[in-house]
């Protein structure tokens, strides 16, 4: 009888053993499920604001010195011109369009386009390391430059600067007499309103820090009666001029190739803020 009682209570025993280690298991397996939920959660929602809202560059190079500094964090607002349906492809229209001054982001027209599932890995990585790990670190898969030339506007170069005749008026003007105007900025603004050519001036050379503009590159540099930039396209090059691969190696770009705008630098904290 006590044989039979032993074997009973070990029975028991393993029954109420056998059940604590299933429910450990069950609990360790909710927790794991909760970690992965949480973790594809988190990387649907970095996804959706980077592909739509805001994201995050890092600058590579010194083209666009002083404005912007190598290795500077900027956020790109790409809801403002219109976000992609998907990295890579077609976009959805904005709330306005891109205005001469804009810092703008592009594709690099010369870069081999590896489809929508690299391009959605390459920017999910990208921001989710806070742009330390780039799949593109070997090409330049995207440039950052300013909107100089709108469509509707013909220019030229005249020893390395350049020369704008905006549409609507009969003169060309220097580069500098037209960026950081708010008549300028915006095409709509009535062609009355007046500036102080000698203040936009200083704040036009202000941007630079070098004493002259790189001469420009391929035909444009020949053609006397200048370059007309048709509708929807932009002539973007970078504020330091004398080290930029910009519009005037590669030509002008289409609006629907624009990604977005720079719109806030958040490193270095020391310089944290808007971009202009």
């Amino acid at each position: 009888m006590d044989r039979v009682v032993n074997l009973f209570e070990k029975y028991l025993s393993y029954r109420k053993k056998d059940k604590y280690i299933k429910k450990e298991i069950q609990k360790s397996k909710g927790i794991v499920r909760d970690w992965v939920g949480a973790i594809i959660w988190a990387v649907c929602v970095v996804f959706l604001i980077n592909q739509y809202i805001f994201q995050l560059y890092g600058i590579p190079t010194g083209s666009m010195i002083s404005t912007l500094l190598v290795n500077d964090k900027i956020f790109v607002n790409k809801m403002v011109y219109g976000p992609e349906v998907l990295p890579g492809g077609k976009k959805l229209n904005g709330a306005i369009k891109p205005s001469r001054g804009d810092i703008i982001v592009f594709p690099n027209p010369d870069y081999q386009d590896r489809g929508v599932i690299f391009n959605t890995a390459q920017r999910l990585i990208y921001m989710l390391t806070l742009t330390k790990v780039d799949l593109d670190k070997n090409e330049k898969h995207y440039f950052i430059k300013r909107a100089i030339g709108c469509g509707g506007d013909t220019f030229k170069f005249v020893n390395g600067q350049l020369y704008i005749k905006p549409m609507g008026l009969s003169e060309f003007y220097p580069e500098p007499e037209l960026i950081s105007d708010s008549y300028f900025y915006n095409s709509e603004l009535p062609l009355s309103i007046k500036y102080d050519a000698e203040q936009i001036k200083m704040k036009r050379e202000a941007m630079y820090r070098t004493p002259h503009l790189s001469e420009a590159k391929g035909n444009w540099a020949l053609v006397a009666a200048g370059k007309y930039i048709p509708a929807k396209h932009y002539l973007a090059l970078g504020d330091n001029r004398d080290n930029s691969s910009d519009g005037r190696y590669f030509g002008l770009i289409r609006e629907d190739e624009i990604i977005g705008k720079a719109s806030f630098r958040i490193f270095p904290l020391s310089r944290a803020g808007g971009i202009e």
